[in-house]
Order: structure tokens, then C-alpha cells, then sequence
């Protein structure tokens, strides 16, 4: 894996990734403790990660589609210059009405529905084709490396120094990843020239591409199998920080070692990938299904913090394999121009899923009474048995367990980049 940080691009990308993504982890952590101590409530919590979602549900597809119209490259430096601006604001302007901050995560998810895509649809045109698995590996191992040090970092940070050094911290982080993306070069776009058509040209751009992933048995399929995923991790995060103090008796530094153990297997879970066939994608993502769900399961039924780390250590692992699992599918088989719709169809589903979930954060309260925790693990219990259902479900698919294995008549998506 080691050798691909030869290719100059790629080694750009991982370093400026691999800070940002630190930076990230302490304002998640940051934002979900202040709005619990300011309100004492779960749902709110659960409000504000509906609101960085909802993004993805009202625009995420025509960001897809700007994305295969649009220079990749300048998208990802935008969209660190501005997302380092606004979290760089939240400190001040939270502090004067706490409404703001769900008003940034909102910018800022919005202008994530650029990045991400136009991040996932480059990588194949920076790295070669034997290079792609180790890459996508060692970008999510060092995203989760620098979470597990954030969140550990950020929960020490709120419990004994203050928010505002949190956002401030990854404020910085974005304009640093934004300074290493600038020497990248990136080959054009084709389909680029399509601009010239003017706006019009965009929604029928964004119909082929959602057309594209209707007849392809295996794109449908893994967008079905990924909402069906957000639901339940999404009720998770939701619920999460609540359940911690309330069902595992922790407190705000144990919040951010769990949160940072997740980031550890989600770690070792990125050079499990790096090491694996590509033949391999469909076992990858039942793998992850089960794993995620089993760990999810367990963690609901927990004593304390220090029991649940070991399985949420586990859940990290299997986490990242179904994650990289549904990337590497699209950028091995979806043509090159089409990859940002590609990404922004599977996107929208977990979207879709992870704004969904939060929603129900509130409903251990509902159904046995505020405060009351007799909800608490039973909801935790669900959310994992419904993953180990829908990784059972996916490994009666022929399509999930042969996908990654080549099929008559299949055409490659995407040519071999030489560097």
C-alpha cells in the first residue's frame, strides 16, 4: 500500500485528507456535546445532524451532475475555503443565538454534496488502475486515524477547555487541505465541453445518469442496500451521545473514546481493504452489513463505556469495508463521466437514510417518557437486528455475493491512468 504515496497526486490528496478529516472530528463532537448542554436533549442533537443532511436530499443529485459538468479540482479547493470560513464563524455567532449553528452545519453540508463526489470521481484519474484498492484503503485509514485522535483530542478539549478551540481547529484544517489540492493536476473532462449547452442541459445530464444506475442491476441494488444502511446507523448517531450517558453511564471525555474507538477499527478496517481483491467487493459488503450490525447489537446491551469499546472497535472495522466496498464498485464500473451522478445517486440514499435515522432519536423519550431510559437499550437492540437482517438478505442476492467478479459481455468503466 505504502508504494502508491509515490504518485506525487495521490501523495497531495492523502496528507491534506488526513488533516482535514481530524479537523472534522472535533466539530462533530463539538457541535453534539454544545447543543446536548444547552438543551439537555437527545432529539435536538438528532435535529442538527437532520439538518447537515437535508442538504443531500434537496441537491445532492444536481451537485452530482455540476460535478461531471464542472473542473473536479477547483470544486475541491472551493469547497474547503468555504467550509473553513463558516466553521471558523461558529464560535461567535453560536454564542449570540445557538440557532446558528444549525444554520452552518447546514451550509456546510450543502457544499459537501460538491466535495465528496467530485473527491470519490478524481481519485481514479490521479492513481492507476492496480493502484485504486490500496488508495481508496489508505485514504480511509488515515481519515479514521485522524478521527480516532480528533474525537479522542475533542472530547478531552470540551470537558476541560472550551468549544471554540474545536471549531477553530478544523477551520485550519480545511484551508490546509484546500493548500495541498492546489499542485494537483487533474486531466479534463470530456463531457466538460457539455457546458457550453448553458443550464438547460443539466436536468436531462441528470436524468441520464439516474437512468444509468436504474438498469444496472448491481447500482440499484447497492443504493437500495445503502439506504437500508443509513437508516440504522443514522438512528444510531443520533441517539449515541445520549446513550452514553444514560444507558452506559459515561460522561462527555468517554463520549470521545468511543467515538475515537469507532475511528480505530473504521482505521484497521481501511487496511483490511487496501489488502483485498477486488473480487472480493461482494463479500466485503455482507461482511460489513453483519459486522456493523452484531457490534451495534452488542453495544445495546453494554454495562458501561469500557465493555462497548471492543465491539464498537469491531463495528468500525466492518463499517469501512461496506463503505469502500460501494466506492470501489462505482469507480471500477461506472464510466468516467458519469461517476459524479454515479456517486450522487448512492449518496442521496444514504442521505436519505442518515436524516431519516436521527429523526427517531427522540423516541426512546416518547414512548417510555423524558428521561426515562427503560427505551434506551431496546432501541440500540433494533437498530443492530435490522443490519443483520439486511446482510442476510444481501447474501441471498447473486448480485451482491458475485458482484466484483466479471460478468459476459461487461465493459470496463473507467481506462488504466498513467501518471
Amino acid at each position: 500500500m505504502v508504494h502508491t504515496l509515490r504518485n506525487r497526486r495521490f501523495a497531495l490528496l492523502f496528507a491534506g485528507q488526513t488533516i482535514s478529516e481530524m479537523g472534522n472530528s472535533f466539530t462533530l463532537v463539538a457541535a453534539s456535546l454544545l447543543i446536548l448542554h444547552r438543551t439537555g436533549s437527545p432529539a435536538q442533537v438528532g435535529l442538527f445532524i437532520i439538518a447537515t443532511n437535508i442538504p443531500a436530499l434537496l441537491l445532492g443529485l444536481i451537485a452530482g451532475t455540476l460535478v461531471d459538468r464542472w473542473d473536479r479540482r477547483h470544486i475541491l479547493i472551493a469547497s474547503d475555503v468555504l467550509r473553513g470560513i463558516f466553521i471558523a464563524a461558529i464560535p461567535l455567532l453560536a454564542e449570540a443565538w445557538l440557532g446558528w449553528i444549525y444554520i452552518i452545519g447546514f451550509a456546510n453540508a450543502f457544499i459537501a454534496r460538491f466535495f465528496i463526489p467530485a473527491l470519490r470521481s478524481v481519485l481514479p484519474d490521479i492513481v492507476s488502475e492496480q493502484e485504486l484498492v490500496p488508495a481508496n484503503g489508505m485514504l480511509a485509514t488515515s481519515e479514521y486515524i485522524s478521527r480516532t485522535i480528533g474525537y479522542a483530542l475533542a472530547g478531552l478539549a470540551v470537558q476541560y477547555l472550551s468549544f471554540t478551540w474545536a471549531f477553530y481547529a478544523d477551520a485550519a484544517t480545511f484551508f490546509i487541505s484546500a493548500l495541498s489540492i492546489i499542485p494537483i493536476s487533474v486531466p479534463p473532462l470530456v463531457a466538460a465541453q457539455a457546458q457550453k449547452r448553458g443550464v438547460s442541459a443539466v436536468f436531462s445530464e441528470l436524468v441520464e445518469g439516474l437512468v444509468y444506475m436504474r438498469r444496472q442491476a448491481l447500482m440499484l441494488t447497492i443504493v437500495l442496500i445503502a439506504l437500508g444502511f443509513t437508516l440504522s446507523t443514522g438512528a444510531f448517531n443520533g441517539f449515541f451521545a445520549a446513550f452514553n450517558q444514560r444507558a452506559l453511564h459515561g460522561d462527555d471525555a468517554s463520549y470521545g473514546l468511543l467515538e475515537a474507538t469507532i475511528s480505530v477499527g473504521m482505521a484497521l478496517g481501511g487496511l483490511l481493504f487496501g489488502r483485498s481483491s477486488p473480487r472480493s467487493v461482494g463479500n466485503m459488503i455482507i461482511f460489513g452489513l453483519l459486522g456493523v450490525g452484531l457490534a451495534t447489537l452488542f453495544t445495546g446491551i453494554s454495562p458501561s463505556p469500557q465493555v462497548a469499546l471492543p465491539v464498537l472497535a469491531l463495528g468500525g472495522i466492518a463499517n469501512t469495508v461496506f463503505i469502500l466496498a460501494l466506492d470501489l464498485i462505482i469507480q471500477r464500473q461506472a464510466p468516467r463521466e458519469l461517476r459524479g451522478r454515479a456517486f450522487a445517486v448512492l449518496g442521496l440514499a444514504g442521505r436519505v437514510g442518515l436524516t431519516v435515522g436521527p429523526a427517531a432519536a427522540g423516541l426512546p423519550d416518547a414512548i417510555c417518557g423524558p428521561g426515562s431510559t427503560a427505551c434506551d437499550r431496546p432501541y440500540m437492540v433494533v437498530a443492530g437486528a435490522w443490519l443483520v437482517l439486511l446482510g442476510l438478505v444481501a447474501a441471498a442476492l447473486p448480485v451482491v455475493r458475485l458482484a466484483g467478479h466479471p460478468q459476459p459481455g461487461e465493459a470496463p468503466g473507467r481506462e488504466v491512468v498513467t501518471k
